[in-house]
């Protein structure tokens, strides 16, 4: 008898464990539908590229890069095809060092110690950004988010183009202009 009433509760504890999981599965999973509607709406919010109007005196600000600076640049070529193959950023990574100090003086800063900073591509290598200047900023690890976050939402959105969930065009478009945003968007599904 005493042994039955165990088995029973065990299974009535386990049947509400499995409610609550398939609960949080549930929720997260209407996250994920709900993030997937986000990009879309923020991708069709989003403007093309422009050109660079300035090379010193640029103002990074909320950890995003001066516009007038840093729009964005793209290898127009690179298509998703090529993008999603496994070391295609590593093959298409070529910043000197020279070009880095460059795009540090534009900005500004003169020294800084080593983490403080990182030479980022605005669209990253791994959504078909370019190493032109026009792509490049120092990125601050501090305020967060910074550039260690944005790693994770440049990965995040590596995986839905080549899922097929977006497009290279929009890809593109999200990292460079509502990289933020997407950050706080997969907040809530981590």
């Amino acid at each position: 008898m005493k042994q039955q009433r165990l088995i029973h509760t065990f299974l009535f504890c386990a049947g509400i464990v499995l409610l609550l999981v398939g609960a949080a599965l549930a929720v997260r999973a209407q996250r994920v539908v709900g993030i997937s509607q986000h990009l879309h709406r923020l991708a069709g919010e989003s403007h093309d590229l422009r050109d660079t109007t300035l090379s010193y005196g640029c103002i990074a600000e909320e950890n995003m890069p001066d516009e007038r600076c840093t729009p964005g640049d793209i290898f127009p070529q690179a298509t998703a095809e090529q993008i999603c193959v496994p070391g295609y950023s590593r093959k298409a990574r070529n910043v000197s060092v020279s070009q880095k100090n460059r795009i540090y003086a534009s900005y500004g800063i003169r020294s800084h110690r080593v983490g403080e900073y990182n030479i980022d591509h605005l669209i990253s290598l791994q959504l078909g950004g370019s190493n032109e200047d026009s792509n490049l900023w120092p990125e601050a690890e501090n305020p967060r988010p910074g550039y260690h976050e944005k790693i994770k939402v440049e990965n995040f959105l590596h995986g839905e183009l080549c899922k097929g969930e977006i497009t290279l065009r929009q890809a593109q478009r999200l990292v460079g202009q509502h990289w933020r945003d997407i950050h706080y968007l997969l907040q809530g599904i981590e």
